[in-house]
């Protein structure tokens, strides 16, 4: 039997998903929310737990570090104010250019 082959996106492509999770619950979330439900939209099992809370933890920090998100308590994170009104495709672009930014400064 052959092993299906599973995608996992990279933290780039997880940042606006992180945000439309963290609205999901309410413009608060914490890193074991936003996890386990990365997980389930992927269909992932529980061999990939560790990669994805990775990849989730250092999107959270880019997150922070662009002033999308801000972190309440550890592993808590809610939307910063700027942000709780916007949708998912406006937040796809502003994470890009933010993410652009970044890198090229």
């Amino acid at each position: 039997m052959r092993k299906q082959r599973v995608h996992i996106p990279s933290y780039q492509k997880q940042m606006p998903e992180i945000f439309r999770i963290i609205k999901y619950f309410g413009n608060t979330a914490t890193k074991s929310q936003i996890g386990f439900m990365m997980m389930a939209e992927l269909g992932v099992t529980k061999k990939y737990t560790d990669k994805i809370f990775r990849d989730c933890g250092f999107a959270l920090s880019l997150l922070k570090n662009f002033e999308i998100v801000e972190q309440v308590k550890q592993s808590v994170w809610t939307l910063a104010d700027k942000y709780k009104n916007k949708s998912y495709e406006e937040m796809k672009e502003i994470i890009k250019e933010k993410y652009k930014d970044y890198y090229l400064r």
